[in-house]
């Protein structure tokens, strides 16, 4: 059990001690926050060195004599070895909860040597076959084990595997590789849904992304890769809001943080003008042949990021009785819509005085997104949104201080303004710490 889920335990049995809740409401807060099996991180990595160490002791002191081997004793040791670290776990799963990490270990051994066992059957035939095929079955083996016991530790490996399989097919083969991203796509991403695991959640969007930029980047214009980042950064900030009452409400705080971050990232970006920044936000010339592919995934993206926007709004929409921490966050859901549209209308700019009103929206919307931010997380005293806030509009200021402030009247304004918001910001969040705290 988690520090957060026995510290939970402990105050419902107060709030009961005390009154304040009943046996109905303290049952239904527990089973909104169910306990999960909390992994004993640091012994599993001691229990997995220590079963790829002593795997790698048995390989290398076969490998003494390997060459003399006939090849019926060779496969007989990969397939012993296989066999042997999964059937064991198989075994100690009848057992006690208290060997789950040493279970883990002896799957992980027995992924690890069927990867081994992968390249050594290819060199005992000598197949001079694809090798990224080699990490594509390593990486299927984990997948498949990863749903059946099922493991966050082989899903992790898995996501690995096959996202080294799709960069070694597009750096060493030139090809664009859309497998290995559906692969993690429909398969990992589930499976760290279904087991509620963050870290295999992060990592896996982590991967989608690396996929993104080296394949998409790779082959394809650099304006529909950032077309791409934007619109995927959207939907997750989407999913976080609806996946606050899924059977995975855990998820929410990590896709929003991932979202906004590459969010905000793009719209950093947008503020900018230059010859390379308007070819990554406009349609750019497109290859011979393939216009009418590349204007479907243009604009594919960037409607269906708006609808589901647009159905986000209207669905979350504030309702009579809202405060203005609801008003608030329904700002920044319609500055989400006017950057997606401010994005969606350099597909027809052509002039210079039309580039340079859209990009001082962006600036402008941006700026919204940081006031807001430091309003909402003042009046809920939440720090980490106020910094992140105040730290986001340093930076915008100090990225204009070239391009737009360019006197000195004009500079010295900028940091008069933005100094005095922070000194009142700093003032505010003291004066509302102090209220709340003489209210506790």
């Amino acid at each position: 059990m988690s520090k957060h889920a026995a510290w939970l335990r402990q105050e419902l049995g107060h709030w009961l001690q005390d009154g304040l809740i009943d046996q109905s409401t303290a049952t239904a807060i527990a089973a909104r926050y169910p306990v999960s099996s909390e992994r004993s991180w640091g012994l599993f990595i001691l229990t997995g060195i220590g079963s790829l160490i002593f795997g790698l002791g048995i390989m290398l002191f076969f490998a003494y004599n390997w060459a003399a081997l006939p090849k019926a004793a060779k496969l007989a040791l990969i397939f012993a070895g296989l066999l042997l670290s999964h059937g064991i776990a198989w075994w100690l799963r009848r057992k006690p909860a208290e060997h789950a990490n040493l279970i883990e270990g002896l799957h992980l051994l027995g992924t690890m040597m069927f990867g081994a066992g992968i390249w050594l059957i290819a060199q005992i035939y000598h197949m001079d076959e694809h090798y990224p095929t080699a990490l594509l079955i390593w990486g299927l083996g984990a997948l498949t084990l990863g749903w059946a016991i099922p493991s966050v530790i082989q899903g992790l490996l898995a996501t690995v595997l096959i996202s080294v399989w799709g960069l070694s097919e597009t750096m060493d083969f030139n090809r664009v590789h859309l497998a290995s991203i559906g692969i993690i796509a429909l398969t990992l991403l589930p499976l760290a849904w279904v087991q509620r695991s963050r870290t295999l959640l992060t990592v896996t969007i982590f991967s989608l992304f690396g996929l993104l930029l080296l394949t998409i980047g790779y082959h394809w214009t650099y304006a529909i890769l950032f077309k791409l980042l934007f619109c995927s950064a959207l939907i997750l900030l989407a999913i976080s809001h609806w996946s606050r009452r899924s059977s995975f409400p855990e998820s929410a705080t990590l896709l929003k943080n991932i979202g906004a971050l590459v969010y905000g990232a793009c719209l950093l970006y947008m503020t900018f003008v230059s010859e390379f920044s308007l070819y990554q936000l406009s349609l750019p010339e497109l290859p011979e042949g393939s216009e009418w592919w590349y204007r479907l995934i243009n604009w594919g993206m960037l409607t269906t990021t708006a609808l589901v926007w647009l159905a986000l709004v209207f669905i979350a929409r504030p309702g009579k009785h809202a405060g203005p921490m609801d008003r608030t966050l329904s700002l920044q859901r319609i500055a989400v819509l006017i950057s997606l549209a401010v994005l969606m209308a350099y597909q027809f700019a052509e002039t210079e005085a039309f580039y340079l009103n859209l990009n001082l929206l962006s600036n402008v919307v941006l700026a919204l997104h940081c006031v807001l931010l430091i309003i909402r997380g003042t009046d809920t005293l939440q720090w980490r949104q106020v910094t992140v806030g105040c730290l986001t509009l340093c930076v915008l200021i100090m990225a204009r201080f070239d391009d737009l402030f360019q006197s000195l009247l004009m500079r010295s304004a900028a940091f008069l303004v933005i100094g005095a918001l922070l000194f009142y910001v700093g003032h505010h969040y003291s004066k509302r710490k102090m209220e709340e705290q003489a209210h506790a």
